[in-house]
């Protein structure tokens, strides 16, 4: 069997799945369910396009949380001792198709995930809180917002320590 990463060529599918399709799908559901109160299961083409829509939200969004993820893995590479192209340096190193590089590569495109989650969150929030919404968000919003920040600087750092560690094995 072909391996998906060498079949479709696509270099950062698994960023457009972590970091754009993820958070934006479940984005346009929760205000599916939550603020314009469909309950019901959409239909195959109906689930398609609310798919496709989430997408479109997670590219959006994308570059204010990449921007974000970048300021926080910068951060983290300080902590650590580290100038902000550590990362890089070591993923170039350990050659582009590598595992331990594509590791490093997943592992950004997580960090960039729960920052759109974050960031999606507070803009659920805000919608909840229009006066035509259906939704309650109260305090959960908040709450899952700053722990979708706090999964960042997680990710962040392990993959900091990662890249590290394969440095120094290397």
């Amino acid at each position: 069997m072909a391996d998906l990463r060498t079949e479709l060529q696509i270099p950062d599918l698994w960023f457009d799945f972590y970091a754009r399709l993820v958070p934006g799908t479940a984005f346009v559901a929760a205000t599916r369910v939550w603020i314009l109160g469909q309950t019901s299961m959409p239909g195959g083409v109906e689930a398609m396009v609310l798919a496709a829509l989430g997408y479109l939200v997670g590219l959006v969004f994308q570059p204010l949380s990449s921007r974000l993820t970048a300021w926080v893995e910068e951060l983290v590479a300080r902590l650590h001792g580290k100038d902000e192209g550590f990362v890089t340096r070591v993923t170039l190193c350990l050659g582009t198709t590598s595992r331990w590089s594509m590791i490093l590569g997943k592992m950004h495109g997580e960090t960039t995930m729960y920052m759109q989650f974050a960031l999606l969150t507070l803009t659920f929030r805000v919608l909840a809180e229009a006066p035509s919404s259906n939704a309650s968000a109260g305090s959960f919003s908040l709450w899952a917002a700053a722990l979708f920040v706090l999964f960042v600087f997680e990710v962040a750092d392990r993959q900091m320590q990662r890249a590290v560690r394969w440095n120094s094995a290397g």
